[in-house]
């Protein structure tokens, strides 16, 4: 009995070491980037009291997708920037295909705000 607990607590030291170094990684990065997380916990924080009070969710739906189509273009122009020009040279989208996804990201774009305007008209 002796050898298996031995053994058993043996094997659960480097979860314990990895787990200790696992928050103290999360310590540096909130000591590093104090904003990001401050940010973070105060989106997350509104969105919860925001689904809580809406009683309506048909409503909170709604105003999901239309968030969706307001900010999806400038998402998708951002990163489709990122990887075409602030990427490593070996990882940019080059030559034609930095295009097509350019517009394909367009052509996206154009029907979500279009939903957007539509949904308006009535």
């Amino acid at each position: 009995l002796e050898q298996a607990l031995g053994s058993s607590t043996a094997t659960l030291e480097p979860v314990d070491k990895g787990f200790g170094s696992g928050l103290s990684a999360i310590a540096s990065n909130l000591q590093k980037h104090p904003a990001f997380y401050i940010s973070y916990v105060v989106v997350c924080s509104g969105a919860f009291v925001f689904s809580s009070v809406v009683d309506e969710v048909v409503d909170l739906s709604v105003f999901t997708e239309f968030c969706n189509g307001v900010l999806m273009p400038l998402v998708i122009f951002s990163l489709w920037y990122l990887s075409a020009y602030r990427l490593p040279e070996e990882h940019r989208l080059q030559g034609a295909s930095r295009w097509i996804v350019f517009i394909i990201f367009l052509v996206c774009s154009v029907f979500c705000v279009g939903s957007v305007f539509f949904s308006f008209r009535g």
